[in-house]
């Protein structure tokens, strides 16, 4: 402070300046000069975004497998520097544009609303587990098998059913086992085989074809074609919430899709090369046949099919030895339907069992306590003797009641009674799945427990 003009700090002595600059002693060296310039540009290293952080380790798609975002690849496929899932509005202009990335992000995601299931309640070789998704970009489905390697479960897939039907060595839909309960009864899902009225439901044999998985007929990029672009890769329909269920008699894994169907793949090879994941067959109940001709519509939006979730009961000599599986169509209609699957390679129109919803069984048309079944059906053997589906009547249904069922089979899996238990309790309820006890271990249920909408 204090230099006078044209000095250096440390040499003057102020009081006889400029003259006494030159006779002060040395202090060793000139003191450090610092120089301060003032600039409009920071300095400073700030911290990035946690936001733009969370959402680069958040969302990267992990190549190799080291959990990591180390690679551009992983989470900015557009090369602009930004995470593919991170949207920041900078100005309202933006808005609209960083919503409509978000959105369709979310909508090409596959997700799965359903539970996984195994194989078997032991780790081997042989054990697998099953999982069920769904795209919401373009509402298709896959069925994916995971094997275990070295007591746990493998990251990389055995099967995937969305491949397999769309293989065309494994994969026919001229040649694919569907079969329907019509308004006439079980019959093959063809064209030539349907009765006037479900010829008229579907509209033509195009439609029924498209449905089968022909593709021939689906919109291309140059505009040709009538009928929904399904994703390349598969004609399998998004599976929400209908939970796999493996029987291991007949290694089948069974599962619902809104595609209108009920669908049997094999687990595994099971001494037959090459069939794992194939389709073994399937089947459309009647309740969902109104809503079927607008799955071919290119304005199709998102309904409920086959939704719901599966029992298939164990062989044993006192129900006939018979596989008997019952499917709900949860929110894809009212009621359930029932199969005989014990041998599923020869799945034909007398496999069909029977099935309890309005549009196919009369006594289910006048039943206002039957609903959206949400939950997965029981099969119980009861103690007057006789095996039955047990089930509650799910939400919306016309009476608004919480009323548990107890569908009583005949020896062949046919109804035989149809018994409901009204609980009286609330006046805009609904019951859920129920479960059973044994309690003096003889083999038959002596109780069962269920709740309803109001918590009870």
């Amino acid at each position: 402070l204090n230099v006078p003009a044209g000095q250096t700090a440390g040499y003057c002595d102020v009081t006889t300046p400029p003259t006494g600059c030159d006779q002060l002693p040395r202090i060793g060296s000139a003191i450090p000069v610092f120089k301060f310039t003032p600039s409009t540009a920071g300095a400073a290293s700030l911290l990035p975004d946690p936001l733009r952080v969370a959402a680069k380790w958040g969302g990267f798609k992990d190549k190799n497998n080291n959990n990591k975002p180390d690679s551009a690849a992983e989470w900015d496929l557009d090369g602009d520097g930004v995470p593919d899932n991170y949207f920041l509005v900078q100005n309202p202009y933006k808005l609209k544009e960083s919503l409509k990335k978000a959105f369709e992000a979310v909508l090409a995601t596959d997700s799965s609303a359903s539970n996984v299931i195994a194989n078997s309640t032991s780790v081997n070789s042989d054990s697998r587990v099953f999982q069920a998704r769904f795209s919401s970009a373009d509402w298709s489905g896959d069925l994916i098998a995971y094997p275990f390697v070295g007591g746990a479960i493998s990251t990389t897939e055995e099967w995937n059913a969305q491949a397999l039907l769309k293989d065309n060595t494994k994969f026919d839909f001229t040649t694919r086992k569907i079969h329907i309960n019509g308004s006439a009864g079980a019959s093959e899902f063809k064209y030539s085989l349907l009765s006037s009225t479900d010829k008229t439901l579907l509209g033509s044999a195009s439609v029924v074809d498209f449905l089968r998985g022909d593709r021939t007929n689906e919109l291309t990029i140059s505009g040709t074609g009538v009928f929904r672009k399904r994703n390349p890769n598969t004609v399998l329909g998004d599976i929400v919430h209908s939970s796999p269920f493996y029987e291991g008699g007949s290694n089948v894994v069974y599962v619902g899709a809104n595609d209108g169907m009920l669908h049997a793949f094999k687990g595994s090879d099971s001494g037959i090369p090459g069939s794992k994941g194939t389709e073994v067959f399937a089947f459309i109940p009647r309740e969902v046949m109104s809503k079927l001709q607008g799955l071919s519509s290119p304005a199709y939006d998102h309904t409920y099919f086959v939704d719901g979730d599966i029992v298939v009961s164990q062989a044993t000599a006192g129900n006939g030895n018979q596989n008997i599986l019952a499917a709900s169509l949860g929110r894809g209609g009212r009621g359930l339907f029932a199969l005989d699957v014990t041998h599923p390679d020869t799945f034909g129109n007398s496999s069909f069992l029977w099935e309890y919803t309005p549009s196919a069984d009369t006594n289910a048309a006048s039943d206002n306590d039957l609903g959206y079944i949400l939950g997965r059906p029981n099969y119980y053997k009861m103690n007057n003797g006789k095996y039955a589906i047990v089930f509650g009547n799910g939400v919306n249904s016309p009476g608004k009641k919480a009323v548990l069922y107890i569908i009583e089979l005949t020896s062949t899996g046919a109804i035989d009674t149809v018994r409901k238990i009204d609980t009286g309790v609330g006046t805009d309820n609904g019951m859920f799945a129920p479960t059973g006890l044994d309690t003096d271990g003889n083999g038959t249920v002596d109780l069962l427990y269920a709740g309803d909408l109001e918590a009870n």
